[in-house]
């Protein structure tokens, strides 16, 4: 596993890898309110959503994720972040559109 006590140090993120099992070390990052900063394996067989799903499924809201998805096809990567923002809305709920800045 990981060991988080260091002291006089507050980490922001961590970036690691593991040979165990990844979401629970993953989750054991964001549960002590670190940044994970990384990618996690994706299935032979999973598709993007379900790929997307099950790694927001290990955070507890839409902060502390810094994540570098493993993307299969061009195809793939031309849909990602609408994908990810969909999936994200579905788990979190939909988020309000931010105001647009105005130049002055």
């Amino acid at each position: 596993g990981i060991a988080l006590a260091v002291v006089g140090f507050a980490f922001k993120a961590l970036n690691f890898t593991t040979g165990r099992d990844y979401p629970a070390e993953v989750k054991k990052v964001l549960d002590h309110k670190i940044a994970y900063v990384g990618g996690i394996p994706r299935g032979p067989e999973e598709d993007l959503e379900a790929y997307f799903t099950r790694i927001l499924g290990l955070c507890p809201g839409r902060k502390g994720l810094i994540f570098g998805g493993q993307i299969k096809t061009d195809a793939e990567r031309a849909v990602a972040m609408d994908t990810w923002h969909r999936v994200q809305d579905r788990v979190f709920g939909k988020q309000a559109p931010r105001a647009k800045k105005t130049r002055k």
